[in-house]
């Protein structure tokens, strides 16, 4: 008897044999993308530019969002970070990762007050908010009153700060002052 349908081991495995090449692509388009950015002038970066995320303490810049254009139609959105340290923290927030990627769930930026884990759902939804992603049906009205006030307030200057839960302050940032 033969079977034409591959079980669930043999798909299991055919996934993790596409892993590496998925990652690959996944990099290489990353790379296209920053190495485009890095050769625009300043203004029309700040064109392309969708939203900035800064720190809640001091208003320090960890990272901004870029909205990049595809050549067949569509478009990426590219997180620019950095990290405490000064080195640079790139991803892609909106790739169609297969389920076996283990897609990034959070890029670790940070600046001298501390760190934050942003969550690549919530830069979407920031995304989102800004671009006026809303349900079928929905008003304007009814999309901005959904919003969670801090979106709200974000989404009019189009400047997010990462809530309580994944803003870590470095210990000497939140002493007082002698």
């Amino acid at each position: 008897m033969m079977r034409d349908e591959p079980t669930g081991a043999e798909m299991y495995q055919a996934a993790l044999d596409r892993l590496p090449s998925a990652r690959r692509e996944a990099q290489a388009e990353l790379d296209r993308l920053c190495a485009a950015l890095d050769r625009l002038t300043p203004p029309a970066r700040r064109r392309l530019s969708v939203l900035q995320v800064r720190c809640p303490l001091r208003g320090c810049d960890l990272g901004s969002v870029y909205e990049m254009a595809l050549r067949g139609g569509g478009h990426r959105y590219v997180l620019r970070g950095r990290t405490s340290g000064g080195k640079k923290k790139n991803g892609l927030l909106n790739w169609a990762y297969p389920d076996s990627f283990y897609a990034p769930v959070f890029y670790v930026t940070g600046c001298s007050h501390g760190m934050a884990k942003l969550g690549r759902g919530w830069l979407l939804d920031c995304v989102g908010s800004v671009r006026g992603w809303r349900r079928e049906g929905e008003t304007e009205e009814q999309f901005v009153s959904s919003l969670p006030p801090a979106m709200a307030q974000g989404r009019a200057s189009r400047v997010f700060h990462p809530d309580g839960a994944s803003w870590f302050p470095r210990y000497s940032a939140v002493l007082p002052s002698p």
